[in-house]
Protein backbone atom coordinates (compact mmCIF):
# COMPACT_ATOMS: atom_id res chain seq x y z
CA UNK A 1 0.00 0.00 0.00
CA UNK A 2 0.87 3.44 -0.88
CA UNK A 3 1.21 5.85 1.29
CA UNK A 4 -0.55 8.89 1.29
CA UNK A 5 0.72 12.00 -0.77
CA UNK A 6 1.43 15.01 0.97
CA UNK A 7 3.37 18.66 0.02
CA UNK A 8 5.71 20.07 2.00
CA UNK A 9 5.68 24.11 2.39
CA UNK A 10 6.91 27.21 3.97
CA UNK A 11 3.44 26.83 6.16
CA UNK A 12 3.50 23.09 7.13
CA UNK A 13 2.08 19.97 5.62
CA UNK A 14 -0.76 19.92 3.27
CA UNK A 15 -2.20 16.69 3.36
CA UNK A 16 -5.23 15.23 1.51
CA UNK A 17 -8.83 14.85 2.39
CA UNK A 18 -10.25 11.66 3.34
CA UNK A 19 -11.72 9.54 0.36
CA UNK A 20 -14.68 10.29 -0.16
CA UNK A 21 -15.14 13.10 2.02
CA UNK A 22 -16.35 15.09 -0.78
CA UNK A 23 -13.98 18.04 0.69
CA UNK A 24 -11.57 20.03 -1.03
CA UNK A 25 -7.37 19.01 0.37
CA UNK A 26 -7.47 21.70 3.46
CA UNK A 27 -4.22 22.74 4.79
CA UNK A 28 -2.71 21.18 8.27
CA UNK A 29 -0.24 23.80 10.20
CA UNK A 30 2.35 22.20 12.16
CA UNK A 31 4.09 24.02 14.37
CA UNK A 32 8.13 23.57 14.91
CA UNK A 33 11.15 23.95 16.14
CA UNK A 34 13.24 27.74 15.75
CA UNK A 35 15.83 26.86 12.90
CA UNK A 36 19.35 25.91 14.04
CA UNK A 37 22.06 28.77 13.06
CA UNK A 38 22.91 29.00 9.58
CA UNK A 39 19.64 26.69 8.12
CA UNK A 40 17.81 28.48 5.49
CA UNK A 41 13.99 28.94 6.06
CA UNK A 42 13.44 26.34 3.22
CA UNK A 43 14.36 23.21 1.98
CA UNK A 44 18.37 22.33 1.61
CA UNK A 45 18.67 22.86 -2.53
CA UNK A 46 19.99 19.00 -2.82
CA UNK A 47 16.68 17.79 -1.41
CA UNK A 48 14.09 20.39 -3.37
CA UNK A 49 12.48 19.59 -6.96
CA UNK A 50 10.32 20.84 -8.71
CA UNK A 51 6.68 19.88 -9.13
CA UNK A 52 3.54 20.86 -10.74
CA UNK A 53 1.50 23.61 -8.82
CA UNK A 54 -1.65 22.48 -7.13
CA UNK A 55 -4.76 23.74 -8.50
CA UNK A 56 -5.46 27.71 -8.96
CA UNK A 57 -1.48 28.54 -9.06
CA UNK A 58 -1.33 30.48 -11.69
CA UNK A 59 2.12 31.90 -13.62
CA UNK A 60 5.94 32.00 -12.71
CA UNK A 61 6.20 32.57 -9.25
CA UNK A 62 4.27 28.93 -8.58
CA UNK A 63 5.33 27.54 -5.49
CA UNK A 64 8.09 25.16 -4.93
CA UNK A 65 7.41 21.89 -3.39
CA UNK A 66 8.40 18.36 -2.21
CA UNK A 67 6.46 15.39 -2.68
CA UNK A 68 7.19 12.94 0.40
CA UNK A 69 6.20 9.57 0.60
CA UNK A 70 6.62 6.65 2.54
CA UNK A 71 9.57 6.28 5.42
CA UNK A 72 11.47 8.76 3.37
CA UNK A 73 9.44 11.62 4.55
CA UNK A 74 10.76 13.92 7.06
CA UNK A 75 10.25 16.98 8.55
CA UNK A 76 10.74 20.37 7.17
CA UNK A 77 14.23 21.84 9.46
CA UNK A 78 12.78 25.08 9.44
CA UNK A 79 9.91 26.47 11.72
CA UNK A 80 6.37 26.74 9.64
CA UNK A 81 4.60 30.18 10.53
CA UNK A 82 1.54 29.02 12.13
CA UNK A 83 -1.79 30.04 11.32
CA UNK A 84 -2.69 32.93 10.89
CA UNK A 85 0.61 34.79 12.47
CA UNK A 86 2.28 35.86 9.23
CA UNK A 87 5.27 38.50 9.22
CA UNK A 88 4.45 41.18 6.06
CA UNK A 89 7.60 42.42 6.62
CA UNK A 90 9.53 39.25 5.56
CA UNK A 91 7.19 37.59 3.38
CA UNK A 92 7.06 33.35 3.38
CA UNK A 93 8.74 31.95 0.59
CA UNK A 94 5.20 29.55 0.17
CA UNK A 95 2.27 30.49 2.12
CA UNK A 96 -0.53 27.79 2.26
CA UNK A 97 -4.70 29.98 3.70
CA UNK A 98 -7.54 28.95 4.04
CA UNK A 99 -8.81 32.69 3.97
CA UNK A 100 -7.71 35.66 1.94
CA UNK A 101 -5.36 38.12 4.65
CA UNK A 102 -5.16 42.28 4.40
CA UNK A 103 -2.44 44.06 6.46
CA UNK A 104 -2.76 45.96 9.28
CA UNK A 105 -0.89 47.99 11.48
CA UNK A 106 -0.32 45.16 13.93
CA UNK A 107 0.37 41.86 11.19
CA UNK A 108 -1.78 40.44 8.71
CA UNK A 109 -6.15 39.91 9.97
CA UNK A 110 -8.54 37.89 8.33
CA UNK A 111 -11.16 39.81 5.56
CA UNK A 112 -14.21 41.32 7.14
CA UNK A 113 -15.50 38.56 4.45
CA UNK A 114 -13.72 35.69 4.58
CA UNK A 115 -15.20 32.10 5.92
CA UNK A 116 -13.33 29.83 7.95
CA UNK A 117 -15.32 26.63 6.82
CA UNK A 118 -13.49 23.60 5.29
CA UNK A 119 -15.78 24.53 2.51
CA UNK A 120 -13.51 27.12 1.19
CA UNK A 121 -11.74 27.03 -1.81
CA UNK A 122 -7.43 26.25 -0.96
CA UNK A 123 -5.37 29.25 -1.75
CA UNK A 124 -2.02 28.92 -2.46
CA UNK A 125 0.27 32.03 -2.66
CA UNK A 126 3.71 32.23 -4.14
CA UNK A 127 6.16 35.18 -3.99
CA UNK A 128 6.03 37.50 -7.37
CA UNK A 129 9.19 37.91 -9.12
CA UNK A 130 10.25 40.68 -7.55
CA UNK A 131 9.56 39.41 -3.80
CA UNK A 132 12.74 39.41 -1.63
CA UNK A 133 13.74 35.84 -0.72
CA UNK A 134 14.25 35.44 2.99
CA UNK A 135 17.51 35.94 4.28
CA UNK A 136 19.14 32.59 5.69
CA UNK A 137 18.85 32.39 9.66
CA UNK A 138 22.09 33.14 11.62
CA UNK A 139 20.89 32.50 14.61
CA UNK A 140 18.38 33.45 17.42
CA UNK A 141 16.73 36.99 17.10
CA UNK A 142 18.45 39.91 18.30
CA UNK A 143 17.38 41.36 21.33
CA UNK A 144 15.74 44.57 21.52
CA UNK A 145 18.27 47.16 22.14
CA UNK A 146 17.46 49.03 25.67
CA UNK A 147 18.24 52.90 25.83
CA UNK A 148 19.28 54.26 28.93
CA UNK A 149 16.70 57.40 28.80
CA UNK A 150 17.94 58.94 32.29
CA UNK A 151 21.89 58.84 31.38
CA UNK A 152 20.78 60.81 28.36
CA UNK A 153 18.74 62.86 29.59
CA UNK A 154 20.40 64.38 32.58
CA UNK A 155 23.89 63.74 34.27
CA UNK A 156 23.34 61.63 37.58
CA UNK A 157 25.67 63.33 40.02
CA UNK A 158 25.98 60.89 43.23
CA UNK A 159 27.39 62.46 46.37
CA UNK A 160 29.69 59.86 46.61
CA UNK A 161 31.07 61.03 43.23
CA UNK A 162 30.77 64.61 44.05
CA UNK A 163 33.67 64.08 47.29
CA UNK A 164 35.50 62.15 44.98
CA UNK A 165 35.90 64.98 42.77
CA UNK A 166 35.76 67.54 45.78
CA UNK A 167 39.33 65.58 47.16
CA UNK A 168 40.66 65.82 43.38
CA UNK A 169 39.99 69.19 43.50
CA UNK A 170 41.30 70.26 46.50
CA UNK A 171 44.83 67.85 46.13
CA UNK A 172 44.92 69.04 42.90
CA UNK A 173 46.76 65.80 42.54
CA UNK A 174 45.23 61.82 41.69
CA UNK A 175 47.62 59.88 43.87
CA UNK A 176 47.14 62.28 46.89
CA UNK A 177 43.45 62.57 46.31
CA UNK A 178 43.37 58.51 46.00
CA UNK A 179 45.57 58.27 49.55
CA UNK A 180 42.71 60.52 50.98
CA UNK A 181 39.80 58.50 49.98
CA UNK A 182 41.40 55.09 50.90
CA UNK A 183 41.36 54.08 47.48
CA UNK A 184 43.09 53.34 44.38
CA UNK A 185 43.77 55.69 41.61
CA UNK A 186 42.69 53.80 38.54
CA UNK A 187 38.84 53.79 39.65
CA UNK A 188 38.65 57.53 41.08
CA UNK A 189 40.26 58.94 37.39
CA UNK A 190 37.18 56.78 35.60
CA UNK A 191 34.58 58.41 38.11
CA UNK A 192 36.01 61.96 37.46
CA UNK A 193 35.88 61.21 34.05
CA UNK A 194 32.39 59.82 33.79
CA UNK A 195 31.84 63.01 35.60
CA UNK A 196 32.79 65.25 33.16
CA UNK A 197 31.10 62.79 30.27
CA UNK A 198 28.10 63.58 32.23
CA UNK A 199 28.57 67.34 32.61
CA UNK A 200 29.43 67.73 29.02
CA UNK A 201 32.49 69.70 29.86
CA UNK A 202 36.03 69.04 30.80
CA UNK A 203 36.26 69.95 35.00
CA UNK A 204 40.06 69.41 35.26
CA UNK A 205 43.16 70.07 33.03
CA UNK A 206 45.70 67.31 33.24
CA UNK A 207 49.18 68.02 31.89
CA UNK A 208 52.79 66.61 33.24
CA UNK A 209 52.76 69.93 35.72
CA UNK A 210 50.38 68.72 37.45
CA UNK A 211 46.23 69.18 37.62
CA UNK A 212 44.18 72.80 37.51
CA UNK A 213 40.41 73.51 37.73
CA UNK A 214 38.84 74.83 34.89
CA UNK A 215 36.47 77.63 35.23
CA UNK A 216 33.60 74.75 35.25
CA UNK A 217 35.54 72.49 37.35
CA UNK A 218 35.80 75.78 39.81
CA UNK A 219 32.09 76.26 39.81
CA UNK A 220 31.76 72.66 40.88
CA UNK A 221 33.84 72.57 43.48
CA UNK A 222 32.11 75.53 45.25
CA UNK A 223 28.46 74.01 44.42
CA UNK A 224 29.61 70.78 45.72
CA UNK A 225 31.31 71.56 48.65
CA UNK A 226 27.97 73.47 49.30
CA UNK A 227 25.50 70.41 48.68
CA UNK A 228 27.93 68.16 50.46
CA UNK A 229 27.80 70.32 53.96
CA UNK A 230 24.24 70.51 53.74
CA UNK A 231 24.18 66.68 52.93
CA UNK A 232 25.80 66.56 56.32
CA UNK A 233 23.53 68.84 57.95
CA UNK A 234 20.76 66.71 56.84
CA UNK A 235 22.56 63.51 59.07
CA UNK A 236 23.35 65.36 61.82
CA UNK A 237 19.41 66.66 62.21
CA UNK A 238 18.24 63.50 61.99
CA UNK A 239 20.54 62.03 64.03
CA UNK A 240 19.65 65.19 66.89
CA UNK A 241 15.67 64.36 66.39
CA UNK A 242 16.22 60.61 66.74
CA UNK A 243 18.00 62.22 70.24
CA UNK A 244 21.49 59.78 69.67
CA UNK A 245 23.63 63.36 68.57
CA UNK A 246 26.25 62.67 70.98
CA UNK A 247 29.95 62.47 69.45
CA UNK A 248 32.67 61.52 72.08
CA UNK A 249 35.97 62.18 70.31
CA UNK A 250 39.26 61.20 71.61
CA UNK A 251 42.61 63.71 71.69
CA UNK A 252 45.96 62.76 72.31
CA UNK A 253 46.99 65.08 74.94
CA UNK A 254 47.83 67.31 72.07
CA UNK A 255 44.72 69.73 73.07
CA UNK A 256 46.64 72.57 72.26
CA UNK A 257 46.93 71.93 68.73
CA UNK A 258 45.29 75.35 66.45
CA UNK A 259 43.68 72.58 64.08
CA UNK A 260 42.22 71.15 66.79
CA UNK A 261 40.83 74.76 68.16
CA UNK A 262 39.86 75.94 64.75
CA UNK A 263 37.66 72.05 64.36
CA UNK A 264 36.20 72.80 67.49
CA UNK A 265 34.97 76.34 66.13
CA UNK A 266 33.83 75.53 63.01
CA UNK A 267 31.70 72.41 64.33
CA UNK A 268 30.15 74.23 67.07
CA UNK A 269 28.76 76.74 64.26
CA UNK A 270 27.82 74.11 62.10
CA UNK A 271 26.34 71.40 64.12
CA UNK A 272 25.35 73.36 67.10
CA UNK A 273 22.48 70.59 67.89
CA UNK A 274 25.36 67.64 68.74
CA UNK A 275 26.71 67.61 72.27
CA UNK A 276 30.81 66.83 71.94
CA UNK A 277 32.57 65.31 74.47
CA UNK A 278 36.43 65.03 74.61
CA UNK A 279 38.24 62.02 76.05
CA UNK A 280 42.07 62.97 76.33
CA UNK A 281 44.22 59.92 76.65
CA UNK A 282 48.05 59.63 77.39
CA UNK A 283 51.06 58.68 74.80
CA UNK A 284 50.61 55.07 75.51
CA UNK A 285 47.21 54.42 73.88
CA UNK A 286 47.78 56.34 70.40
CA UNK A 287 43.96 54.64 68.83
CA UNK A 288 42.70 57.11 72.16
CA UNK A 289 39.92 54.07 73.14
CA UNK A 290 38.90 53.09 70.00
CA UNK A 291 39.64 49.76 70.22
CA UNK A 292 37.69 49.72 73.39
CA UNK A 293 34.54 51.50 72.25
CA UNK A 294 35.31 54.57 74.62
CA UNK A 295 34.85 57.09 71.93
CA UNK A 296 33.87 57.78 68.68
CA UNK A 297 36.83 58.88 66.61
CA UNK A 298 40.10 59.83 67.50
CA UNK A 299 42.35 62.66 66.33
CA UNK A 300 45.80 61.38 67.31
CA UNK A 301 48.72 61.05 65.12
CA UNK A 302 50.33 57.83 63.19
CA UNK A 303 51.93 55.39 63.18
CA UNK A 304 49.79 52.94 64.56
CA UNK A 305 48.58 49.68 64.27
CA UNK A 306 45.57 49.96 61.99
CA UNK A 307 43.50 46.88 62.20
CA UNK A 308 39.93 46.74 62.54
CA UNK A 309 40.39 50.84 61.71
CA UNK A 310 39.50 53.44 59.39
CA UNK A 311 42.29 56.40 59.34
CA UNK A 312 42.13 59.40 57.29
CA UNK A 313 44.63 61.72 56.79
CA UNK A 314 44.74 65.07 58.15
CA UNK A 315 48.09 67.10 58.30
CA UNK A 316 51.81 65.90 57.82
CA UNK A 317 54.27 67.65 60.85
CA UNK A 318 58.22 67.61 60.20
CA UNK A 319 59.22 66.83 64.01
CA UNK A 320 62.32 67.67 66.17
CA UNK A 321 64.28 66.97 68.91
CA UNK A 322 63.56 68.18 72.28
CA UNK A 323 66.68 69.65 74.51
CA UNK A 324 67.36 71.99 76.97
CA UNK A 325 68.32 75.54 75.87
CA UNK A 326 71.26 75.08 77.50
CA UNK A 327 72.12 72.27 75.54
CA UNK A 328 75.59 72.39 73.00
CA UNK A 329 73.62 70.73 70.55
CA UNK A 330 70.47 73.45 70.45
CA UNK A 331 72.51 75.69 68.80
CA UNK A 332 72.48 74.04 65.45
CA UNK A 333 70.05 74.69 62.80
CA UNK A 334 69.55 71.06 62.08
CA UNK A 335 70.50 67.43 63.13
CA UNK A 336 70.13 64.24 62.45
CA UNK A 337 69.77 61.03 64.32
CA UNK A 338 72.76 59.85 64.53
CA UNK A 339 73.66 63.00 66.71
CA UNK A 340 71.75 62.16 69.27
CA UNK A 341 72.60 58.04 69.35
CA UNK A 342 74.86 58.19 72.76
CA UNK A 343 71.86 60.09 74.43
CA UNK A 344 69.42 58.88 76.74
CA UNK A 345 65.62 58.99 75.54
CA UNK A 346 62.22 59.05 77.14
CA UNK A 347 61.09 55.51 77.11
CA UNK A 348 57.15 54.28 76.67
CA UNK A 349 55.75 51.55 78.90
CA UNK A 350 55.73 48.20 77.84
CA UNK A 351 52.96 47.37 76.14
CA UNK A 352 52.67 50.10 74.33
CA UNK A 353 51.67 49.88 70.22
CA UNK A 354 55.30 48.50 68.85
CA UNK A 355 54.62 50.75 65.58
CA UNK A 356 54.38 53.70 67.32
CA UNK A 357 56.92 53.19 69.99
CA UNK A 358 59.82 52.33 67.11
CA UNK A 359 58.55 55.55 65.48
CA UNK A 360 59.32 58.12 68.55
CA UNK A 361 62.41 56.35 69.54
CA UNK A 362 63.73 57.00 65.57
CA UNK A 363 64.00 53.25 64.97
CA UNK A 364 66.39 52.27 67.52
CA UNK A 365 65.95 50.62 71.09
CA UNK A 366 66.68 53.53 74.02
CA UNK A 367 67.65 53.61 77.35
CA UNK A 368 66.06 56.46 79.51
CA UNK A 369 62.93 57.30 81.91
CA UNK A 370 59.70 56.13 81.12
CA UNK A 371 56.84 58.46 80.82
CA UNK A 372 53.05 58.51 79.68
CA UNK A 373 52.13 61.88 78.62
CA UNK A 374 53.19 65.11 77.11
CA UNK A 375 54.33 66.76 80.61
CA UNK A 376 56.16 63.82 81.75
CA UNK A 377 58.18 64.23 78.65
CA UNK A 378 58.55 67.69 79.06
CA UNK A 379 59.78 67.23 82.50
CA UNK A 380 62.18 64.03 81.79
CA UNK A 381 64.17 66.71 79.50
CA UNK A 382 64.11 69.92 81.75
CA UNK A 383 65.07 67.35 85.23
CA UNK A 384 67.47 64.54 83.75
CA UNK A 385 68.29 66.44 80.12
CA UNK A 386 66.96 63.56 78.17
CA UNK A 387 65.85 63.40 74.36
CA UNK A 388 62.75 64.61 73.74
CA UNK A 389 60.75 64.42 70.27
CA UNK A 390 58.00 66.76 69.61
CA UNK A 391 56.34 68.13 66.15
CA UNK A 392 57.74 71.51 65.00
CA UNK A 393 55.43 74.49 65.50
CA UNK A 394 54.48 73.14 68.94
CA UNK A 395 54.80 76.12 72.02
CA UNK A 396 57.51 75.18 74.62
CA UNK A 397 58.52 76.77 77.61
CA UNK A 398 61.66 79.47 76.53
CA UNK A 399 63.78 76.50 78.47
CA UNK A 400 63.36 74.42 75.98
CA UNK A 401 64.79 74.48 71.99
CA UNK A 402 63.58 72.15 69.11
CA UNK A 403 65.92 71.79 66.09
CA UNK A 404 64.60 70.15 62.98
CA UNK A 405 65.90 66.28 62.58
CA UNK A 406 66.32 65.77 58.80
CA UNK A 407 66.33 62.12 58.51
CA UNK A 408 63.23 61.47 60.38
CA UNK A 409 59.70 61.02 58.77
CA UNK A 410 56.93 63.48 59.34
CA UNK A 411 54.06 63.23 62.11
CA UNK A 412 51.44 62.07 60.82
CA UNK A 413 47.60 63.83 61.95
CA UNK A 414 45.03 61.54 61.65
CA UNK A 415 41.50 60.81 62.42
CA UNK A 416 40.31 57.61 62.87
CA UNK A 417 37.05 55.56 63.45
CA UNK A 418 36.50 51.64 63.89
CA UNK A 419 35.60 50.13 60.25
CA UNK A 420 32.06 50.24 59.45
CA UNK A 421 30.94 52.27 62.12
CA UNK A 422 27.34 53.52 60.81
CA UNK A 423 27.09 56.57 63.18
CA UNK A 424 26.18 59.37 60.97
CA UNK A 425 28.03 61.69 63.20
CA UNK A 426 31.38 60.98 62.42
CA UNK A 427 31.68 61.51 58.40
CA UNK A 428 30.63 65.33 58.72
CA UNK A 429 33.13 65.63 61.50
CA UNK A 430 35.89 64.18 59.36
CA UNK A 431 35.13 66.64 56.72
CA UNK A 432 35.10 69.29 58.73
CA UNK A 433 38.54 68.54 60.35
CA UNK A 434 40.02 67.83 56.96
CA UNK A 435 39.76 71.67 56.43
CA UNK A 436 40.32 72.87 59.57
CA UNK A 437 44.05 71.03 60.05
CA UNK A 438 44.65 72.29 56.37
CA UNK A 439 45.78 75.62 57.48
Amino acid sequence: MRAPVGFETSTGWSRPAPSGSGLPKAPRVEHRQPPAPGTPCGVPPSRTGRLPAPAGVRGAGAATARRTTGPAARPLPFPCVPFPFIRPSRPSVLSVLSVPFRDSDHGMTPAPDATTSPAAPLRVTAPGPRQRRLPVHQGPPPAVARIDTAGVSSPVMELRTLRYFVAVAEELHFGRAAARLHMSQPPLSRAIKQLESGLGTPLLRRSAAGVTLTPAGATLLTEARTLLARADRIRVRVAAAAGTAVLTVGLLGDSTDRGAQRLAAAYRLRHPDVEVRIRETDLTDPTCGLRAGLVDVALTRAPFDETGLTVHKLRADPVGAVLRADDPLARRDHLELADLAARRWFRFPDGTDPLWLSYWNGGEPREGPVVRGVQECVQAVLWNGTVGMAPLGHELSGELAVVPLTDMEPSLVVAAWNEGDANPLIRPFVRLATAAYRH
